[in-house]
């Protein structure tokens, strides 16, 4: 028994060796991950999205292999081409696109199998938007397409593909960035290099640069801009700032009092409510700081006055004021967000007497919210919110003369419906409930006794909201007015280029024609 079990070890150790041998294999294609391959698309800008649909998945946790590595790894043809390409780069997946001036259509192709996976098209006005559009819904609608793809089995890992040189991380890409409309710069250049003292060529060549430097406010020259190294406006708004009148409901209702204390009823008193977020580098710096903002809310009450039971009348000053910081988590169309901020909620009386045992409350609190909005459609978006108040002055010296020992809490949530009624405007409707929790720990000595309360607000608006900045904003527009006669021109100078190209190429053809009649 224990000889057959030891004759039988070193098999057993072969199989052992075999096995791990395959899975370190398999591993290879594994340990390729999240590959990308991303090659120049067609267009005239193309870099511009380009630069986006690789933005985004670098975000996602792909590695990218650009344009260079790929063009010098094969064409893509076919979906055998695809196929080689991707195994021999360790490619996931190999992202091509169509660019159009106001359309872009990008697809996905597996690297195991070269087959499409996935297409989705992108509009835009311009390049700007264009581009904005892509980094905005690129993800949302491929992301799952791309989650899809499969390295080849077989591949080279990713440290073998990464020594070689990568000229478009080592260098600007000219050809990318600064590409006119079409390819006569790469003909005039090519026929350059073949030399052979062409001087027509180089002078033909020389003109055509220097009417694309001296075509300024074209529609290349905002394809560069927006393509230059600080990377194009941020596609989410700059600045949200909104304005809505509403109405505000209070109950103040205690539970197990027992000293003659008031309940206090306000059922609707008149507001004016303007809230703001502000991304300070959404605009110099894209990237994960973009979406730090600052926010600030106030809520200012107007001519509200309470009646007490007895026919008493009092005056009431209401507000709250809030400021502090948001961060933005962008998917697709829609958002979530963190913030952290503080503020003060009071609701006090006027012209008090001895007789009123309801107290002022003043709240000052810091808060932790969440918030998420998305696109119903592509011009209306709901919004949600919560968040919870830490209250760390007790609800303010006059409520603590009367309740010494209480602890407060407070919590609120609101909703939200926002309707596009032009670029940058839309109607909101809002919804808001914020409550605090007292529990009043009364002694025997205490002079008013209750086992706690509960503090209530509902809260109703209409209004609208500004969004500056972003794909959608007043900066897009902007640009777009002030390039739109120019490309124009540019098509007339390029025409003018083509008109002299031919009638050179023409006089050639003639002057060919010419030598042969004499030859014959």
């Amino acid at each position: 028994m224990n000889t057959n079990a030891l004759s039988f070890t070193p098999v057993r150790a072969a199989m052992l060796v075999a096995l791990v041998g395959a899975m370190a294999t398999g591993t290879k294609a594994e340990a390729a991950g999240k590959r990308a391959g991303v090659p120049k698309f067609e267009g005239a800008q193309e870099a511009v999205v380009r630069k986006q649909v690789m933005a985004v998945l670098k975000a996602h946790g792909y590695e990218l292999v650009k344009s260079r590595q790929m063009e010098a790894a094969g064409a893509l043809e076919s979906d055998d081409s695809f196929q080689k390409v991707a195994k021999d780069l360790a490619l996931t997946v190999i992202i091509t696109g169509e660019v159009g001036k106001k359309k872009a259509k990008l697809s996905v192709h597996d690297g195991r199998e070269g087959s499409l996976l996935g297409q989705a098209s992108f509009p835009g006005g311009n390049p700007r938007r264009l581009a904005g559009d892509v980094r905005r819904t690129f993800w949302a609608k491929l992301g799952k397409d791309i989650a899809k793809g499969h390295v080849p089995s077989g591949s080279k890992t990713p440290q073998a593909v990464a020594e070689a040189p990568d000229e478009a991380e080592s260098a600007p890409e000219p050809s990318d960035e600064g590409k006119s409309g079409d390819s006569k710069s790469g003909e005039a250049s090519a026929s350059d290099d073949k030399g052979s003292g062409d001087d027509e060529g180089s002078s033909r060549s020389s003109r055509r640069q220097n009417k694309a430097k001296g075509a300024g406010g074209d529609e290349n020259a905002v394809v560069a801009e927006a393509s230059s190294e600080s990377g194009p406006p941020s596609a989410y708004p700059v600045l949200e700032l909104s304005g809505s009148g509403a109405g505000v409901n209070r109950q103040y209702v205690y539970n197990q009092q027992i000293s003659g204390l008031r309940n206090h009823n306000l059922p609707l008193g008149p507001a004016l409510v303007i809230d703001g977020v502000w991304y300070p580098l959404g605009s110099v710096a894209p990237g994960p700081l973009e979406h730090l903002g600052v926010q600030v809310a106030l809520e200012q009450a107007f001519g509200i006055q309470s009646s007490i039971s007895g026919g008493q009348t009092y005056g009431n000053k209401v507000h709250q004021y809030e400021g502090g910081l948001r961060y933005r988590i962008p998917f697709g169309e829609s958002q979530a967000w963190i913030s952290g901020s503080g503020g003060e909620h009071a609701f006090v009386f006027t012209g008090r007497s001895g007789g009123l045992n309801v107290p002022d409350t003043i709240y000052r609190y810091a808060r932790a919210g969440l918030g998420l909005r998305f696109a119903v459609t592509s011009g209306v978006t709901l919004g949600f919110g919560a968040g919870y108040r830490y209250i760390f002055n007790g609800a303010g010296e006059q409520f603590k003369d009367l309740f010494p020992h209480a602890t407060v809490a407070g919590v609120d949530a609101e909703a939200a419906v926002s309707i596009r009624v032009m670029e940058g405007l839309q109607v909101r409707g809002i919804g808001e409930m914020r409550r605090y929790f007292s529990s009043m720990h009364s002694v025997a000595a205490d002079q008013f006794k209750a086992g706690g309360a509960i503090d209530e607000y509902l809260s109703f608006g209409v209004g609208l909201t500004y969004t500056y900045g972003g794909t959608g904003g007043s900066t897009v527009a902007s640009a777009e007015e002030e390039s739109a006669p120019a490309p124009k021109k540019a098509a007339a100078k390029d025409d003018d280029d083509d008109s002299d190209s031919k009638q050179d190429e023409s006089k050639k053809d003639g002057s060919k024609k010419d030598d042969e009649d004499d030859s014959q």
